[in-house]
């Protein structure tokens, strides 16, 4: 990954986490933007999603889908970027991934 395409995945990430705060604030839960990963062109990113309420998770991410084209109008706003990316809404599922390691590892020192 380019240095270019970092800055642009944390700048859209600080911005979206502000902007999803703003237009929700509590409403969703507890939400956090865990990255956001954006194509070399900069035409398509993915804004990966992580919430403590688990079972609502595919109803905040439809939530967030519906709203995603006012969140990049909102972007044009606040940036200066040539292309304002689509934006596609998805479950972070590391924390998922670390749960099982770490389920696999205590098995693994209990024998």
């Amino acid at each position: 990954m380019s240095h270019r395409i970092a800055k642009v995945n944390e700048l859209l990430q600080q911005q979206l986490s502000l902007l999803i705060f703003e237009e929700f604030e509590r409403d969703l839960g507890i939400l956090t933007v865990t990255a956001v990963d954006t194509t070399h062109d900069l035409k398509n990113a993915k804004v990966y999603i992580s919430t403590i309420n688990e079972p609502d998770l595919l109803d905040v991410l439809d939530k967030l889908q519906n709203r995603a084209f006012k969140f990049q109008q909102q972007l044009a706003k606040r940036l200066t970027m040539k292309y304002i990316p689509k934006l596609e809404f998805i479950m972070d599922r590391s924390k998922d991934k670390i749960h099982q390691v770490e389920k696999l590892l205590n098995q693994i020192q209990s024998k």
